[in-house]
């Protein structure tokens, strides 16, 4: 599904989107909790989620990118949601954010995230901060 939004335009379709792959993992390279995911984990990633992008319309440059992590039945988990730091003060993570939550599959979902800077774009849709305790593991290659 697109989204026209001005000069920019919002999409979901993933084969699309992953095509895009290296654009996407250098787009994120910016981002703090990203910076050292190199290309083939970023596609593993992406192709086991449902993935958003924010695109110029006329360019078709990558500028937003989004993927959630979902069961379908009862839970998601938002993620790698991120804009180009030269296209910020737009609006476009705010457009971002609403199209996926907006999205079929995902409205009857409970949805998580986790943030440490951007908590006033989620709590305008509906995300709140949680003082149940989270646990973590994290992965490891030996």
């Amino acid at each position: 599904m697109i989204k026209e939004l001005g000069s920019f335009y919002l999409c979901n379709d993933n084969d699309f989107i992953l095509s895009r792959c290296k654009q996407v993992n250098a787009l994120l390279s910016n981002a703090y909790w990203v910076k050292d995911r190199d290309d083939e984990t970023m596609l593993r990633a992406m192709s086991n989620s449902i993935n958003y992008a924010v695109l110029e319309s006329e360019t078709q440059r990558l500028v937003g990118y989004a993927r959630v992590i979902t069961d379908f039945a009862t839970m998601y988990y938002l993620c790698d949601v991120f804009i180009d730091e030269s296209f910020r003060g737009m609006g476009l993570g705010t457009a971002l954010v609403e199209y996926i939550i907006s999205d079929e599959r995902l409205k009857a979902l409970s949805g998580t995230l986790k943030t440490r800077d951007a908590q006033a774009l989620y709590q305008k849709f509906g995300f709140m901060e949680s003082d149940v305790s989270c646990m973590l593991r994290i992965g490891s290659d030996g």
